[in-house]
């Protein structure tokens, strides 16, 4: 190798270096064609954490079989403890954190704190402009999804998810009335989603709530052998999915799926701990690096030493509420107007470039350049 070739080949590689030093592995540096988010109404991430691990074993006393949370684990990132709304463990309010990106309450928050079926003619909107005195647009993630021209969806298994359509435009809306406490209908719900990822017209990003935990959860105790076996009910249910994006044209190798929760254990006596207020957080798709999230964000997410938080202050936790800007970044767009959790598009997921790749990335530059 000539001197002028070797000096070419060392600029390469040194660039290669300064790359991989300087490059940040944000979520928007791996955009994807299709987000799906996922909420599992009622999956607390210390029951969770008990069923992957081995420790909540069956009355035969076999783990129990949850291959595709599993795959979930195994293959993404990943933690059993994301922190809700400090200030709620109500369904609606901490679902409109999630598709708002805001807290509850203050200025800054989405302000829906009605957790029924909400008044004919009654929007966030209109909710949150009593509370100011003034007019107030509360911006979801349909809005962005909107406005850069993808096809969205809310599949949904309680009726007053319909509040959602009533605020925001969404073009496909399936909700099923879960709310009576003996109804396990979260397959009506997916089926919905399937049906609609194969018509030909798939959404972009879908927002998928499944209820059968939270049912399961106020029927029979969290944690109990009932509740145990409707875990791997759902676990099915997300196997369906799976199916479903390595089936459909375009989906294999372009789709990410956020799964996450709204709240834990709602009945156990003096719960104010990390069996009520930690979910899951699992981020799954192209390029997603395999571990655990809180390793993956040390110098911008903490675990929380206590449960619930009192403050936003600080280094705040992962959060549930975080899952439709995450959704976004994916997607590579901006965040929620005026959101909270996860504007930043801090989150890291990605696998960041690896030496190797780098360095057949400029060894490939000096091939072309010398040929």
């Amino acid at each position: 190798m000539t001197r002028k070739k070797l000096m070419s080949t060392l600029l390469f590689v040194g660039l290669g270096l300064v790359g991989l030093c300087c490059a940040k592995p944000s979520a928007s540096a791996a955009p994807t064609q299709y987000v799906i988010v996922i909420s599992m109404d009622g999956l607390g991430g210390t029951y969770l954490e008990s069923l992957l691990n081995g420790t909540a074993r069956t009355a035969e006393g076999d783990a129990y079989g949850l291959p595709n949370f599993q795959r979930l684990l195994s293959e993404g990132a990943s933690t059993m403890y994301a922190h809700i709304d400090n200030d709620t463990y109500e369904t609606v309010p901490n679902h409109a954190g999630m598709l708002t990106g805001r807290p509850l309450g203050g200025e800054a928050g989405h302000g829906w704190n009605l957790n029924d079926t909400h008044a004919a003619g009654t929007t966030i909107h209109t909710h949150k402009s009593q509370q100011l005195g003034a007019d107030a647009y509360v911006s979801s993630v349909f809005d962005v999804a909107a406005a850069n021209g993808l096809r969205t969806g809310l599949y949904a298994n309680k009726e007053k998810f319909s509040i959602f359509p009533d605020s925001y435009a969404i073009d496909h809306v399936f909700i099923n009335n879960g709310s009576v406490k003996d109804q396990y209908n979260g397959s009506e719900v997916v089926n919905a989603f399937i049906a609609q990822q194969t018509s030909g017209d798939p959404d972009q990003f879908a927002f998928v709530h499944i209820n059968d935990l939270d049912n399961a959860g106020h029927n029979y105790q969290w944690g109990s052998t009932a509740w145990n076996e409707q875990v791997v009910a759902v676990d099915s249910l997300l196997g369906k999915i799976f199916q479903m994006i390595a089936d459909v044209p375009g989906m294999a190798g372009n789709t990410a799926i956020i799964l996450t929760a709204d709240h834990g254990d709602q009945d156990l006596p003096n719960g104010m701990n990390a069996n009520r207020f930690s979910v899951p957080f699992f981020v799954w798709g192209p390029g997603v690096t395999a571990g655990d999230l809180y390793e993956l964000n040390a110098d911008t997410r903490r675990l929380p030493d206590t449960w619930p938080l009192t403050t936003y202050d600080g280094v705040g936790p992962i959060r549930s509420l975080e899952a439709c800007n995450l959704a976004l970044a994916l997607l590579g767009l901006e965040a929620i107007p005026d959101s909270v959790f996860g504007a930043s598009h801090d989150l890291r997921v990605p696998e960041p470039a690896t030496m190797s790749l780098l360095l057949l990335g400029g060894l490939a530059m000096l091939r072309r350049r010398n040929a």
